[in-house]
């Protein structure tokens, strides 16, 4: 295992996780609309804000447990056949 490539990969895993839930977000407004209709679920802004350094550190790490597993178990050889495998 190669901790830069771990680190790199975990680094592009989150800014991808990122960028689709942003992207989701801005395709469909509807689903913001959907939060406010239940706010006995979804919290309010200001409450979010207070733990999202701590869920931004959550998902880096849990991306990060993603990565060390796909690194443990390819054994090596191209991506293609790895994936087709």
């Amino acid at each position: 295992m190669n901790y830069s490539r771990l680190g790199l990969a975990a680094l592009g895993g989150t800014v991808a996780s990122f960028a689709f839930g942003f992207l989701v977000f801005w395709l469909v407004p509807a689903l913001i609309n959907e939060g406010h209709k239940y706010p006995a679920v979804f919290r309010p802004r200001e409450e979010m804000m207070t733990v999202m350094p701590i869920g931004i550190v959550a998902t880096i790490i849990a991306i990060l447990v993603v990565a060390i597993i796909f690194a443990l178990i390819q054994k090596g050889g191209s991506g293609a056949t790895e994936g087709a495998r």
